[in-house]
C-alpha cells in the first residue's frame, strides 16, 4: 500500500487526500489521522508508546530560560518575510539544529509519481537518529501557493507528530511546545537505540501493534503487563501481571487523564465496595460484564434486584456529597452470583468529584446521547443530572419499565 502512494506534495492537497481515504482498495482509511473526522482511532497514540505521554507531561512543566529565549528568537525570525522558501527553510533548520542538538537536513525518499514511475521526494528538513526519523519539519510560503496542507504533507513523510504504525497508521496532533519537543527527542533517541539492538539480535521482532502498559511493582516484585482483551469499545482492558518468581495476577487497566481523574470519589466508593480498589492498576473481577450484556437474560425479579442495587450506589455517593458525571452502561461492571444477588462496580471517575467542583468535559459527546438539561461542556455536574442519567440508563437497559423517559 505504501509503495503505491503518491508523493506527499501531491497527497497533501486536501482534495486528493480525502479521495484516497474514502476510495481505497481495502475498504478502510489508509491512515487514522482525523481527516476526514471519521478516520480516527478510539485509542490515542500515547497509549502505544509512553514517549508521547511524556511529551504531554513535559508540556505542563515550566520551560527554562534558554528555552524561552530560543522560542522568542525563533518566532521573531520566522515571521519575517522571505522571498524564497529555501532561504526561510535554511534559517529555520540552522536555528533548530543549534537548539535541539542532532543535525537537521533534507531527507530523500522514493515515491510513486502520477505516471507510476518512481521519483525522489524531499522533506524540508528531517532530524534523524541513526537510520530512524526523529522529527520532520515542513515550511510553506506565506501565500500557501502550493495548495497543499502542511499538516497532511508533513506526516505523509512518516514523521512523528504523534504517529505510529500499528494495525493501521495512526496520527494524532500534539500541542506545539518546543521545550517538550527537545526533551522528548532525547527519549526518542534512546528508544531507537534500543530498537536497533533488538533488531540486530532478532530481526522482525519489533511489533507495536499492541498497547504498551508500564510495569507494576507489587510486594517488591516487578510484573510485566500482558493484554488479554479490550472491554468493548471502552478504554478498559483486562490484563495479566506476570514475572518469573510466581503465578500471574489479573487486573483491569482503565486509560484516564490523570489531571482530571477524581481519586477521592473513586476511593470513597472503593471503601464501600462499589468500585475496584485503586492501586496503580485496578483489581480484577471474575465473571463481570458491562451492564448492557448482563440485562439481556434476566427475569423480572432479577431486573428489579439489579435496579435497586444500582440506585443504592448512586444514593450512597450523593449522601457523601459527591456526583458521578458519566453514568452510562459502559462504566458499570456487573456480576450475578448463584443466589441471584449482584455485585455492581463503577469504574470511571474522570467527571466525578464533590458537589460544586466536578465539571463535565469540554469535549462531551453529543451524538446519540441525550444529556439532561444543563449538562453541557465545562458546566458543573449536579445530583439532578445524575438521577436523570440513571433513569435514562435504566430504561434503555430494560431495568426500569412502564416509565416515561425524560
Amino acid at each position: 500500500m505504501i509503495g503505491d502512494l503518491l508523493p506527499p506534495s501531491t497527497l497533501g492537497a486536501p482534495k486528493e487526500w480525502f479521495k484516497l481515504q474514502k476510495c481505497n482498495p481495502i475498504d478502510h482509511p489508509i491512515c487514522l489521522n482525523h481527516c476526514p473526522l471519521e478516520a480516527s482511532s478510539t485509542i490515542s497514540v500515547s497509549l502505544y508508546s509512553s514517549i508521547f505521554g511524556k511529551f504531554k507531561n513535559f508540556c505542563e512543566e515550566d520551560p527554562e530560560r534558554e528555552d524561552n529565549q530560543f522560542t522568542y528568537k525563533f518566532c521573531y525570525e520566522m515571521v519575517k518575510y522571505y522571498e524564497r522558501k529555501e532561504v526561510h527553510q535554511d534559517e529555520a533548520n540552522k536555528m533548530l539544529e543549534k537548539y535541539l542538538g542532532p543535525s537537521v537536513e533534507l531527507l530523500t525518499v522514493k515515491c510513486k509519481s502520477s505516471d507510476s514511475s518512481l521519483k525522489d521526494a524531499h522533506t524540508n528538513s528531517t532530524m534523524s537518529f541513526s537510520k530512524y526519523c526523529g522529527a520532520n519539519f515542513e515550511y510553506k510560503c506565506d501565500d500557501y501557493s502550493s495548495g497543499t496542507s502542511p499538516y497532511l504533507e508533513i506526516w505523509l513523510y512518516f514523521s512523528v507528530s504523534e504517529a505510529m504504525l500499528a494495525e493501521y497508521a495512526i496520527v494524532d496532533l500534539l500541542t506545539s511546545n518546543i521545550y517538550a519537543l527537545k526533551k522528548s527527542l532525547k527519549i526518542l533517541d534512546h528508544y531507537y537505540k534500543q530498537v536497533d539492538k533488538q533488531a540486530r539480535k532478532m530481526p522482525q521482532t519489533i511489533n507495536l501493534e499492541y498497547l504498551l502498559f508500564p510495569k507494576v511493582t507489587i510486594d517488591d516484585k516487578c510484573y510485566s503487563i500482558q493484554i488479554i482483551r479490550q472491554i468493548g469499545n471502552y478504554l478498559l482492558w483486562e490484563v495479566t501481571f506476570s514475572n518469573e518468581q510466581g503465578p500471574t495476577k489479573k487486573a483491569y487497566v482503565k486509560a484516564i487523564q490523570k489531571r482530571k481523574y477524581s481519586l477521592n470519589t473513586h476511593q470513597l466508593l472503593a471503601e464501600a465496595g462499589y468500585a475496584p480498589k485503586f492501586l496503580v492498576y485496578m483489581e480484577y473481577f471474575n465473571n463481570h460484564s458491562t451492564l448492557n450484556h448482563i440485562t439481556l437474560n434476566l427475569n423480572d425479579q432479577d431486573r428489579n434486584s439489579l435496579r435497586v442495587k444500582i440506585e443504592m450506589i448512586v444514593e450512597h455517593l450523593h449522601n457523601l456529597g459527591h456526583v458521578y458525571g458519566d453514568l452510562h452502561k459502559g462504566n458499570i461492571l456487573i456480576r450475578q452470583f448463584e443466589n441471584n444477588d449482584f455485585d455492581v462496580k463503577l469504574i470511571d471517575f474522570e467527571w466525578s468529584g464533590k458537589v460544586g467542583s466536578a465539571h463535565y468535559s469540554h469535549f462531551m459527546n453529543h451524538v446519540g446521547i441525550k444529556w439532561p438539561d444543563g449538562a453541557e461542556d465545562g458546566k458543573l455536574v449536579t445530583k439532578t443530572h445524575n438521577l436523570t442519567m440513571l433513569n435514562q440508563m435504566l430504561l434503555r437497559t430494560g431495568l426500569l419499565q412502564n416509565q416515561i423517559e425524560y
